[in-house]
């Protein structure tokens, strides 16, 4: 019986003596992690931004190339209407650009535009470029 209370009171002691020698250890371990974890977080958020901006850019430069490919259209109202598209465009799409042609064949309208940036580093601008063939009515 003694035999078992001293070894169950060892047993204890050098539990708690390793308790004793990890305290502390979560602080650490979160210190080290947290940081890790929100730069995750940030640059997630950032990446769906840009995708955001992307989306945006492309149905303009949809809107836009699908005007000016009219067989009436011209290159002025292709970009008339992808400036129109990107005015009620959200707040994530800085300094958009757009500019845009149109010859016998085809029709292109480009979509240039910078992504609200949440971290100081990357570049988050954004092109895109739709072509369309030009409508041609067959007496």
């Amino acid at each position: 019986m003694r035999q078992s209370i001293a070894r169950t009171i060892g047993t204890e002691m050098t539990r708690l003596k390793r308790r004793d020698c990890e305290r502390g250890a979560s602080i650490v371990s979160f210190v080290v992690l947290a940081p890790a974890f929100v730069l995750m977080i940030l640059v997630l958020a950032q990446v769906m931004i840009a995708g955001h901006v992307r989306h945006v850019a492309s149905l303009a430069a949809a809107t836009g190339v699908a005007e000016a490919a009219t067989w009436d259209g011209s290159a002025a109202s292709g970009h008339q209407r992808a400036d129109a598209q990107l005015a009620g465009a959200s707040g994530w799409v800085l300094s958009p650009i757009v500019s845009s042609s149109r010859n016998a064949t085809t029709a292109t309208v480009t979509v240039e535009a910078d992504a609200f940036r949440i971290l100081p580093f990357g570049d988050w601008h954004i092109e895109v470029q739709r072509t369309a063939p030009v409508e041609v009515i067959n007496p």
